[in-house]
């Protein structure tokens, strides 16, 4: 930091140049990210602080990560809310066990709150050692701002932001939305003005040598500037002390101090940053710590802030670690005693660890019973976290490491991956044992070996005896079975998941998650009923779902899309976004999302699922392992396709591809085939229907919700002359409404298959029946396609009257739906049987991306800003932001207008518009509140 002790700052200038661009940019509304990174004491945090002095009536939130509140679950988020009005932190009370994507959408509305009445500066120093909840909610954050006048300024050295996962080192790495500020040592020339400044003025050639000396890192300049004084410093011909010194020239402060002073000194280096000073006198034992606080900030050693200004923090995180490695043990564990004393649980947990010399049984089945506590309540991190710290004091060495074991589990089913993996040097020093190797194997998932995952855990559960150890063989036969069915062995699956029940205690997270893989398994079998009854028992009208209820009811729901019972999967889905909504945590809300798109699409409630699919898109680029997204991909290329939305479809079917190519998974690639099957097919482009599905894997072709691909494919032969291939590949569909096929799709294509091949009474038959049968059912995009496949059928035959009927009937659902290209199809038909739509020209919604689509959808059905912001995770701003691009691109000024467009197809002309364009004014956007 360019600064002393007592505050002095030089130097910097392009460095606080550059910040100040990026609030000057912010405060226009276009909201800014700034990494400034640069190694220990180089001055990272005095920068920013400094900075924040100039910004005038911008609110601040400041916030830090620390190494000792890496298992306070949203420590960073709380700090961040406590700097906020109360009104603007939102009605939830975070705590352990709510999911991040709840948090996330709080905070962003809490800051959208605060940012009406001016800009804001959010500021998160040390983000390395952010929490991992915090870090999952921050990315979620800065992932969704759109024109908020807000500066986010994140402070971490570069070499230690593995720990935060690969959404955050691709957002880090994107230049096109952080700018980076790198912070090297200090020039001569600085560290001349900084002497000068200090009182300790020094010849140019004394300047140079401490600049070259210390490489320039301030801190250490201002310390041997402090320490030395200007005649030791200008007299060339005396060595000056090591800059690894530092410490050293720390405690040399500290021992001038009063005993009160270096207590409460002491007691802050133990608790950690931003104390309360009424936790550290209980903790250094001072009735009046107001004098002991004034002599340690008059040494440049502490620092208040906070409201009410008892916050206490070290000058510099080194600071605080000189003090702390300087305790002697006995010293270190009294004060950490005393600690956990002061702070009470869940916090004491971590002092109690630290203050005991060895072991302590009795301690570490606190923990794991409080580990037990918060997994049973769903907070798999916080459980962890317990178990982490239990494998530190537990004497047993095998229990130990069963505790770390736990640990590394639960931190990946939470989806902590990235904290999970920090933790695999540790695993392997472990000794090997039949646990390790289970371990060791499980954090072989996250890096895509799959299949050698698979076999480590196959060895180990067949190694260990289900009587002997029924823990790790439930543990490895659950793992195996569910890594199996990722692997498209359902077979194996449903056995190993068998197994595993038969071991685990019921209603455990094991049982829970051998239930999943046997209810997968099944389902990739086709055997829809055994998959449904695994998970019976689920009720989805629960206000509040027990423990585990909301993961099980999400794939029980996407069970029943794949098996065509699309009502109640919508049913199963929209419970569960329901409860995610109120807080409950789901591994992979992207899936939920994903699958009630797909089942919306299928029961023709495609606005519902144009808003669903965006938002499982969205969540889904906020992962740190991306090839699970392709089935996501896929049902938005499918959608979009449907809707004539072709360069949609296409962004779609190459983001599946993309993510297939990083995947080991089969599904991942039948998928991104499939989704390129779709875009072809909305254009009618049927070589390139066929090119994709020839690249459908051999195993997946039976796969339930891969079903589809035979009515692409024949679609597509008959398309290319080939009927004979076409009504083969109809005869091998599934009887059921597998996948998205129905008896209207089976029908339809087999009416064209025989027309193809000459057999036009045949043809016209199955026509015939299956339109009648339309009438029994509700009018489906299936049935549409029917009816204007059986239009255009009459059309050719020269039977156009008796084609006025149907084409009618599906142009009225094919407009509900939104089927443009479809639509048009049949409007065209219609003009060529005399009988014209006359709807004449139409202003569509091509101009618009999907998700402003989906805004204005939401907003023309009369929804507020702010509600529309709720419904998707954004900020009241990003709203805002996509209205505007809304209106400029449709040519409207109102939302009044925009119900007009969306409900006719037509742009209107209003007097005013009318005054507006003779003058040649812009059109201005207004937005509601």
């Amino acid at each position: 930091m360019p600064t002393t002790a007592r505050g002095l700052f030089v130097g910097r200038s392009d460095e606080l140049m550059a910040l100040q661009d990026e609030f000057a940019a912010a405060r226009r509304g276009e909201p800014r990210l700034v990494w400034v990174d640069g190694e220990a004491g180089v001055g990272k945090t005095a920068l920013v602080r400094r900075f924040i002095r100039d910004v005038g009536a911008a609110a601040v939130l400041w916030a830090s990560g620390d190494e000792a509140e890496l298992a306070l679950e949203f420590g960073v988020v709380e700090q961040l809310r406590a700097g906020m009005p109360v009104r603007s932190r939102g009605p939830r009370t975070v705590r352990a066990g709510v999911d991040s994507l709840v948090v996330g959408a709080d905070l962003l509305s809490g800051i959208g709150l605060l940012e009406r009445r001016g800009p804001v500066v959010v500021v998160v120093d040390d983000l390395d050692l952010v929490d991992s909840a915090s870090a999952h909610v921050l990315l979620f954050v800065l992932r969704r701002l759109r024109r908020e006048a807000l500066l986010v300024v994140v402070v971490a050295r570069p070499a230690t932001l593995g720990r935060l996962g690969a959404g955050w080192a691709r957002l880090l790495a994107d230049r096109d939305k952080v700018r980076r500020v790198r912070l090297g040592g200090l020039s001569g020339r600085d560290v001349g003005a900084l002497a000068e400044l200090s009182g300790s003025p020094l010849a140019d050639a004394a300047g140079e040598r401490l600049r070259a000396h210390t490489a320039g890192n301030p801190l250490y300049v201002s310390a041997l500037l402090d320490e030395l004084g200007a005649d030791v410093l200008n007299d060339l011909g005396t060595s000056l002390p090591a800059p690894h010194s530092y410490a050293a020239t720390v405690l040399a402060r500290v021992a001038r101090l009063t005993r009160a002073a270096q207590g409460l000194v002491a007691a802050a280096a133990v608790l950690g940053r931003r104390s309360p000073l009424r936790t550290l006198a209980d903790t250094a034992a001072l009735r009046d710590p107001v004098a002991a606080l004034d002599e340690a900030e008059a040494a440049g050693l502490l620092v208040t802030g906070g409201q009410g200004g008892w916050l206490v923090d070290f000058v510099h995180p080194l600071v605080r670690a000189a003090v702390y490695d300087d305790l002697s043990p006995l010293r270190r564990r009294a004060l950490h005693r005393a600690a956990a004393d002061a702070v009470g649980e869940p916090s004491s947990f971590r002092h109690r660890v630290a203050a005991t010399a060895g072991t302590d049984a009795e301690l570490a089945a606190r923990l794991v019973r409080a580990a037990d506590n918060e997994q049973a309540d769903g907070a798999l991190a916080g459980a962890a976290d317990y178990y982490e710290l239990a494998s530190r004091v537990e004497p047993d060495p095998t229990g130990a490491d069963r505790c770390l074991y736990h640990a590394v589990e639960l931190w990946l089913r939470a989806g902590r991956v990235a904290t999970a993996t920090s933790y695999a040097v540790q695993v392997a020093e472990r000794p090997t044992s039949r646990h390790q190797r289970y371990i060791t194997a499980l954090l072989d998932t996250p890096r895509g070996r799959l299949d050698e995952a698979v076999a480590a855990i196959q060895e180990v559960a067949e190694s260990v005896s289900p009587v002997g150890d029924p823990d790790l063989y439930a543990r490895a036969a659950a793992a195996l079975a569910y890594l199996r069915v990722i692997l498209g062995d359902h077979e194996s699956a449903t056995l190993w998941a068998t197994r595993a029940r038969g071991a685990a205690a019921p209603g455990s997270m094991i049982d829970g998650l051998a239930v999943q893989a046997l209810a997968w398994g099944c389902a990739r079998a086709g055997r829809f009923d055994e998959a449904v009854a695994e998970l019976g028992g689920l009720d989805p009208g629960h206000d509040k779902p027990e423990a585990s209820e909301a993961e099980l009811l999400s794939v029980r729901g996407v069970i029943r899309t794949w098996a065509g019972d699309v009502r109640s999967a919508v049913t199963d889905l929209r419970a569960v976004d329901r409860w995610v909504r109120s807080g409950a945590p789901v591994s992979d809300i992207g899936r939920v999302y994903a699958g009630l798109a797909e089942a919306e699409f299928r029961i023709g409630s495609w606005d519902s699922a144009a808003t669903h699919i965006e938002l499982a898109l969205s969540l889904g680029a906020d992962l740190d392992h991306g090839w699970v997204t392709p089935h996501t991909h896929a049902v938005a290329a499918h959608l979009y396709a449907a809707r004539g939305q072709a360069e949609d479809a296409r962004g779609q079917s190459d983001a599946a591809r993309r993510a297939a190519a990083s995947s080991p998974v089969a599904e991942g690639r039948a998928y991104a085939s499939l989704a390129e099957a779709h875009r072809s097919w909305g254009v009618g482009d049927w070589p390139g229907v066929i090119d994709a599905l020839q690249e459908l894997p051999d195993h997946s072709r039976d796969h339930p919700n891969l079903a589809l691909w035979r009515c692409r494919m024949a679609e597509a032969c008959i398309g290319e002359g080939r009927s004979g291939e076409a009504l083969a590949l109809v005869e091998q569909l599934p009887t059921g409404p597998w996948g998205g096929t129905d008896e209207a799709d089976r029908t339809r294509l087999r009416a064209l298959a025989l027309h193809g091949l000459g057999e036009h009474d045949a043809a016209r038959a199955a026509f015939v029946d299956a339109t009648a049968a339309l009438a029994d059912r509700p009018a489906t995009f299936g049935g549409a396609v029917l009816a204007l496949d059986y239009g255009r059928f009459l059309l050719a035959s020269g039977h156009a009257d008796d084609a006025v009927g149907p084409l009618r009937w599906a142009h009225e659902v094919l407009l509900g739906l939104g089927a443009r290209g479809f639509r048009e199809a049949c409007e065209a038909a219609l003009d060529a049987c005399g009988a014209p739509t006359g709807a004449g020209p139409r202003t569509t919604l091509e101009a618009l991306t999907p998700r402003e689509r989906v805004v204005a959808r939401l907003v023309a059905g009369g929804a507020t800003n702010r509600e529309v912001a709720a419904q998707l995770y954004l900020s009241t701003k990003g709203v805002e932001y996509h209205l505007g691009n809304i209106f400029r691109k449709l040519g409207i000024t109102s939302r009044r207008q925009l119900r007009t467009v969306l409900s006719t197809g037509h742009r209107p002309r209003d007097r005013h518009r009318k005054s507006v364009e003779r003058r040649g004014i812009p059109p201005r956007t207004r937005h509601s509140p």
